[in-house]
């Protein structure tokens, strides 16, 4: 005889949790992805100019640590939805304008000068999804402490 509850024994992290656990946690995963993509969206510029892009580096920092929570709370399909969500949020602040015609993102002008400013949009783009990747490899003892 077989019964089914709600509640189901989590093997990676040992306690028991709910559904209801599990969907507040994917919601507030969605959000934080949210957040996450607009904040690195609007960091990223920051310093690229001048050839030091520590705006990018906070950006990739801000986007790591989200991911670590992601695959703390929910594992690797945390990561994933963390992935799924900054990575539609990022592109589509990259390719729809706002109401003045404004791009956040823009991928190329002549009024960047350096190499960096030039190259600084595509290092944002591609890396929101390469550096949640690497949070995934980071062993799991790692994330537990």
């Amino acid at each position: 005889m077989t019964t089914h509850s709600s509640y189901d024994v989590n093997s990676s992290h040992g306690f028991v949790s709910s559904r209801g656990q599990r969907v507040w946690d994917d919601v507030c995963i969605c959000v934080g992805g949210l957040l996450v993509a607009l904040l690195g969206s609007l960091l990223y510029r920051s310093g690229s100019s001048s050839g030091i892009p520590w705006g990018l580096l906070g950006a990739f920092f801000l986007t790591f640590l989200y991911a670590c929570i992601c695959r703390r709370k929910r594992g690797a399909l945390g990561v994933a939805l963390g992935i799924l969500v900054t990575s539609l949020i990022v592109w589509a602040v990259a390719t729809h304008p706002g109401p003045g015609q404004d791009i956040l993102i823009p991928g190329s002008s002549p009024a960047f000068m350096t190499w960096m400013s030039k190259t600084v949009s595509y290092w944002w783009l591609i890396g929101v999804s390469v550096v949640q990747l690497f949070a995934f490899c980071v062993p799991s003892s790692r994330l537990r402490k």
